[in-house]
């Protein structure tokens, strides 16, 4: 070959690499000014230097350390609440930390398995915490061990119950699990926020304990996947300032579309084949749990009815419901699903939805977040002042005289 065909063909190569490169810088500046005028969010969550706090754990799914960090969500550019992540001694969102035995004999001991509207940490006080001081007001001493996951549900309960509340560890007179909406779907949890500018969350594919990540290098590349666009971590500076409506994130001119997309296929196909594994397994079951649940759901739940009776401890479990519930508007799949899971553990069951009867629309409006799906603070009292009712007679065990 000629040296002129060749310094030819070099430079096709050339100009057809800069054509190629041109294209994705315009195509880098479409995306971003499509998205700086018509895509930015209505809502942002902040973070104030999370990762000092909320840091991965193989059992827990994340532990919260005690140093204190503030997160707000800011909905149209208005703070709907500003909230503190801290964990007790144990990395759990309770206000108290958790002794091996009781403080005094005859005061029960119950173990509180939640979502969000149980760790409470966007609120003042959580239910289970104000739910004590309810109790100490009325003469009981009740004493509620917030084992409660932000995000967490099924996988997650089963884990701290088989990880952490080991048997023989702590002096505990029943156990509590406080469901609300998809909770029971909700495969194993996990977070983190050290050396990151947005804050992940995600959950692993598979209900089999043996598949979650066993330490910080097997979780990070789903976490990495699980960083939330709007939820950003930033100084204490910059918190202060956005309450005052003084700093905003970044425009999104920084956008990558490879990076925007790298995940995507990955996140498809995971999806799709666990939907198609459990449509399957479910439809090799037989009997009215398998219909409801699924195989791997069934086998988180046999562990912590394995637990149960081996401890003979009482069981209840309470329905917390949405704001449209409340109302009175349905939702009868996952109020079912909650029966049936307090059926399989052979639990008392406790609507939640009666805490909130007699109160007309206005009245429930007042009781949650105005674009926030939680209750606020005076709704988290008002189904604390409900369960302090409840366990004015529940549960009677010997052991509590111990």
């Amino acid at each position: 070959m000629r040296g002129a065909e060749i310094k030819q063909i070099g430079n096709l190569v050339v100009v057809n690499g800069l054509v190629a490169l041109l294209l994705v810088l315009l195509a880098e500046l479409l995306w971003s000014s499509v998205t700086w005028l018509f895509f930015q969010p209505a809502d942002i969550w902040l973070f104030e230097q999370a990762g000092r706090t909320v840091h991965f754990h193989p059992v827990k799914g994340y532990h919260l350390t005690p140093l204190p960090s503030r997160f707000t969500r800011i909905t149209h550019g208005i703070p709907e609440y500003v909230g503190t992540l801290r964990g007790n001694a144990q990395g759990f969102p309770d206000q108290d930390d958790f002794a091996r035995e009781r403080a005094r004999a005859g005061t029960p001991r119950l173990a509180v398995f939640g979502d969000s509207y149980t760790a409470g940490q966007y609120l003042s006080i959580n239910w289970p915490d104000r739910t004590e001081e309810l109790s100490l007001a009325a003469g009981q001493d009740l004493q509620l061990l917030n084992l409660s996951t932000d995000g967490g549900g099924l996988a997650n309960w089963e884990s701290n119950l088989r990880g952490f509340l080991k048997p023989g560890t702590y002096a505990i007179d029943g156990l509590v699990f406080a469901v609300y909406g998809d909770d029971l779907r909700r495969k194993f949890s996990i977070a983190d926020a050290r050396h990151r500018r947005h804050y992940a969350f995600t959950r692993v594919v598979e209900w089999a304990p043996e598949s979650y990540p066993k330490d910080g290098r097997q979780a990070r590349n789903l976490l990495d996947a699980g960083e939330i666009g709007n939820a950003w971590i930033v100084t204490k500076e910059e918190f202060d300032a956005a309450l005052r409506g003084h700093w905003h994130p970044p425009r999104p001119w920084e956008c990558k579309v490879l990076s925007a997309l790298r995940h995507v296929p990955a996140r498809l196909w995971r999806d799709l084949r666990d939907k198609l594994r459990n449509r399957f397994i479910s439809s090799q079951e037989e009997g009215s749990e398998a219909q409801r649940f699924s195989a791997g759901q069934l086998h988180l739940m046999d562990t912590l009815r394995d637990y149960v009776h081996s401890q003979s401890l009482p069981v209840m479990v309470v329905y917390i419901p949405g704001r449209a519930e409340a109302a009175g508007g349905e939702n009868g799949r996952q109020l079912d699903a909650a029966r049936a899971f307090a059926d399989y553990l052979g639990a008392a069951f406790i609507d939640g939805r009666e805490a909130f009867e007699g109160r007309d629309a206005d009245q429930l409006a007042g009781l949650w977040f105005q674009h926030d799906q939680h209750w606020n603070q005076k709704g988290s009292d008002v189904f604390a002042t409900f369960m302090a009712a409840r366990f004015a007679s529940w549960p009677q065990t010997a052991s509590m005289a111990e």
